[in-house]
């Protein structure tokens, strides 16, 4: 798997001003072990990941999507997407629980 391109090189940076570049206590995807692809399409890809153990706390399965270099531009929309996912609550969607560039 490359690198990603980070949101600073790709445009969206100054359209975050004033927003943490990351939210829910991770910061990279080294803090996560991919263990296989669920889908991939042009505007990028879905993994099922384990959160890797640190601290003692067990180890926890999660879904990580990564966008693509001309998404990252589009951070005002990558913001909104966060926003409505981390208050949706049904047991037929995943829970969000942070985000990172």
């Amino acid at each position: 798997m490359r690198a990603p391109q980070t949101a600073a090189n790709a445009g969206g940076v100054e359209k975050l001003q004033g927003r943490p570049s990351s939210v829910g206590g991770f910061t990279s995807r080294s803090q996560f072990e991919l263990l296989k692809e669920l889908h991939n399409c042009g505007t990028g890809s879905v993994h099922l990941a384990r959160v890797k153990d640190h601290l003692g706390q067990g180890q926890q399965d999660v879904v990580l999507k990564r966008r693509k270099v001309p998404e990252l531009g589009r951070a005002k929309d990558m913001l909104n997407e966060y926003e409505v996912l981390k208050r949706l609550q049904h047991p037929n969607i995943i829970r969000c629980h942070g985000y990172f560039w």
